[in-house]
């Protein structure tokens, strides 16, 4: 996602800013995309960067003079673009160890004045040369003295990170391991570490079991306090990672339908397309047994109906676990402040169901307990499709 338009195929989306550092590792040169007046104009250049302050700052270097500087000048607004191929020809294409991954970046270009930005200045130049495995002395003398440093500055929302990878299952298809993402592959790389790529799109939080605290009663209606509202699902999870269970939170209309596939939040899609629905964690990499959705109702549009909350488990063809794996549910509204209540439902033979739902009633929202019916599948999509989602690709 760039701004406010979704990458469509949010499922290969990445977040996770060191993942985004070992792609842009391995990785050569950037094309800079610039406004030239009836054409785009693109320059490809060798780079450095960093992540600081939540923004993503890109150095290159260059002459004193040309069109490119022409073009910047007139207008400073320009496009980055960052991609690699990692290919094995001995396997089948588009198969498991094909994969593409790229970098879209939208930024402010200038000039580093070596004057008044001595520090910057020099910086840049190290930032640079440190990409390209050169030492901070390997340059050539009079060449560093005359050449001109330039630097973009990116705010993260305006940052969207795509690995191929993720667009398939876990299950059936390996992912590959952090070494492999950083140094270009192997020709039988260590695919142990498939789950953390894709599942790595937020913040790492303590390992250990989560504590489900002592519920008050039984869910069944409860008023909403205005503006954002937090949800933690609690359950029974050993924290050695054997019972896995996921939320997903849908948007859907008064009328029954889901909009577009961009109206839900979970772990590999940390908002939804309103910004309403905040997914806040995956009790994998958190405490094991707990997941939170922030929801912001707000920020829903006037056709939305209510927000639905599903729990379900994670490939539970591999565990043979359904929904009595996790136990008995609470469900914390806003850390305890606003209710603590127990969901009672029979996860017998259920991959999923949904728990809770947010209902719209006039202009007013309430959490409200639900039938806990079995959805058909756990998969994101094909829940999604039983929900009330006309069509899942756009």
């Amino acid at each position: 996602m760039i701004g406010d338009h979704p990458m469509r195929k949010f499922e290969q989306q990445i977040f996770d800013v060191e993942i985004m550092k070992a792609i842009l590792d391995s990785i050569d040169f950037v094309n800079i995309a610039a406004n030239d007046g009836g054409y785009p104009y693109v320059v490809p250049t060798n780079f450095g960067y960093e992540f600081k302050d939540d923004k993503l700052f890109v150095y290159i270097h260059g002459a004193g003079e040309g069109h490119k500087l022409d073009v910047w000048a007139k207008d400073p607004r320009v496009t980055l673009t960052f991609a690699m191929f990692q290919n094995h020809p001995q396997q089948t294409y588009r198969g498991a160890i094909h994969d593409f991954r790229c970098i879209m970046a939208n930024g402010v270009i200038r000039p580093v004045d070596k004057k008044t930005e001595t520090g910057l200045w020099g910086h840049a130049v190290q930032k640079t040369l440190a990409h390209h495995m050169r030492r901070p002395t390997q340059f050539s003398v009079p060449h560093y003295m005359f050449m001109r440093m330039f630097v973009v500055e990116c705010d993260m929302k305006n940052v969207s990170c795509k690995s191929e990878q993720a667009l398939y299952s876990v299950e059936d298809v390996p992912f590959p391991s952090m070494e492999e993402l950083a140094g270009g592959g192997a020709d039988k790389p260590d695919y142990s570490w498939r789950d953390a790529i894709v599942r790595k799109n937020y913040a790492l939080a303590p390992s250990g079991r989560a504590e489900k605290p002592a519920a008050s009663g039984r869910l069944e209606k409860a008023l909403l306090p205005e503006g954002e509202n937090s949800f933690e699902f609690f359950w029974d999870a050993p924290d050695d990672g054997s019972v896995d269970a996921d939320l997903y939170g849908y948007v859907r209309n008064a009328d029954g339908s889901i909009s577009r596939r961009y109206c839900l939040a979970f772990y590999s899609q940390r908002r939804d397309l309103y910004g309403a629905l905040e997914f806040c964690g995956d009790d994998m990499q958190g405490a094991a047994g707990s997941e939170c959705m922030k929801v912001d109702v707000s920020k829903l549009p006037e056709s939305a109906g209510e927000v639905l909350f599903v729990l379900a488990m994670h490939r539970p063809e591999q565990s043979g676990l359904d929904l009595s794996a996790i136990g008995s549910v609470v469900l914390s509204v806003n850390g305890g402040k606003d209710g603590v209540f127990d969901i009672d439902i029979d996860g017998s033979g259920k991959r999923a169901a949904v728990y809770a739902r947010l209902a719209k009633e006039g202009s007013a929202w309430q959490l409200e307990s639900f039938d806990g019916e079995g959805l058909g599948s756990w998969r994101i999509d094909e829940a999604a499709a039983e929900l009330g989602l006309g069509k899942w690709k756009e």
